[in-house]
């Protein structure tokens, strides 16, 4: 019996053991699968911290590559840079406008002494002139190095034929209305274009106590040119100062329009004839009968009713023709009979005297549309007092005048 319990036992206590190293073993495994599910829970927390780091990089981003941050960020880049080009700009208008105004003044004293200088050389008498300049340099009136210098080397060394000296300002028949625009480099330009014009037309025929013309140099005028004859006045841009044709050609206007009716816009007959008068007179005194190329050296473009060497037929006048291409076809046909005199010299001043004692002679009160016909009749009896009776019918018959 206790042999049985005995043996009975010790095959418990196998079982035992077994059973307790099977827990064991099966034990183990759980720790092995616990740290191993361990290992993957840490895994994937170190995964999702990795997609939530990414996730917030890329939201971080987002925000900088977004267009309305670009607009936002453009947008006050933009208004920085307006600022400071604000701010260098009035820094620079400042000191341009600074420089504006000492060049004003300094320009402002140039001209005033330029003025002093053309006022004292208006005797008429070249050494009269010359003394009076000295004695600018030695009152010490000149401030201007250049011009002082430029001044004691002239009067050093003057030129032949006594030097220079403008007319005197009595008994010109013009006289300058002293605006912005006016200078004196051309108060003198216009003096010298003008004074030995006003001579010329005295010799030709045309009165000598002609009514004083005021002339206006107006620095903002679009035109180069114009006659307003209400007032007697000559208005020149600063360009056509420059060029004895356009003082000369308002100034032979000035000539031709006294005594005659004011243009009402219904005058166009007689204006026409009065622009062809005027344009052959100016060539003619200019030796030059392509007006319009002077015109284009000055301005850029060519005034076609100024080419009076271009063939121009009677027969090309309407009766809606501007009166500059009406004028060019009478100063085309007086040009041809000027060359058919024998061009300058005696020959143009035969022409030139003819053409001014014609135009004298038509009757103010001639009706406007028996102007040409006028004109014309007068025109032929001068060419016969001066023996080219024979070409001018021929130059009349080629270019169809009646």
């Amino acid at each position: 019996m206790a042999a049985g319990l005995t043996k009975t036992s010790g095959a418990d206590g196998a079982f035992e053991r077994q059973k307790w190293a099977a827990d064991l073993d099966l034990r183990q495994r759980g720790v092995v699968v616990a740290e191993a599910a361990q290992r993957s829970r840490e895994a994937e927390v170190a995964l999702q911290k990795d997609e939530i780091a990414l996730k917030r990089a890329e939201a971080q981003a987002s925000r900088w590559t977004s267009p309305l941050v670009v607009a936002i960020i453009a947008a006050s880049l933009a208004a920085a840079g307006n600022a400071t080009i604000a701010v260098i700009n009035g820094r620079l208008e400042r000191e341009l406008e600074g420089r504006k105004a000492a060049a004003s003044l300094a320009a402002d004293a140039r001209k005033a002494e330029a003025n002093l200088i053309l006022e004292v050389v208006k005797t008429g008498d070249p050494a009269k002139a010359a003394a009076n300049l000295t004695f600018l340099l030695d009152a010490g009136l000149i401030s201007d190095q250049a011009r002082f210098k430029a001044i004691r080397r002239y009067l050093a060394s003057p030129p032949a034929g006594g030097g220079v000296s403008l007319p005197a300002a009595t008994g010109r028949n013009f006289s300058f209305e002293h605006t912005a625009g006016d200078t004196p480099a051309a108060e003198l330009a216009v003096s010298s274009a003008l004074s030995p014009y006003t001579k010329h037309l005295t010799a030709i025929g045309f009165p000598a106590n002609l009514p004083r013309v005021g002339v206006r140099i107006d620095q903002n005028s679009q035109n180069p040119s114009y006659y307003l004859p209400s007032k007697k006045m000559v208005v020149l841009s600063r360009e056509g100062s420059r060029d004895a044709l356009f003082p000369i050609s308002e100034y032979t206007i000035h000539a031709l329009e006294i005594g005659r009716p004011q243009d009402t816009g219904g005058n166009l007959q007689r204006i026409g004839v009065e622009y062809g008068v005027r344009d052959y007179l100016v060539a003619s005194y200019l030796d030059d009968p392509n007006l319009g190329e002077r015109y284009r050296k000055i301005f850029g473009m060519v005034a076609p009713s100024l080419q009076i060497l271009a063939p121009r037929p009677y027969s090309s006048i309407t009766a809606t023709s501007e009166p500059h291409d009406v004028g060019a076809v009478w100063a085309s046909a007086l040009w041809d009979l000027r060359r058919a005199a024998g061009g300058k010299g005696p020959g143009a001043d035969k022409v030139d005297a003819a053409v001014a004692r014609a135009w004298l002679s038509v009757p103010v009160a001639t009706p406007n549309e028996q102007y040409p016909a006028m004109m014309l009749d007068k025109l032929k009896a001068e060419a016969r007092r001066q023996g080219l009776d024979g070409q001018f019918r021929e130059i009349l018959k080629a270019r169809g005048f009646p």
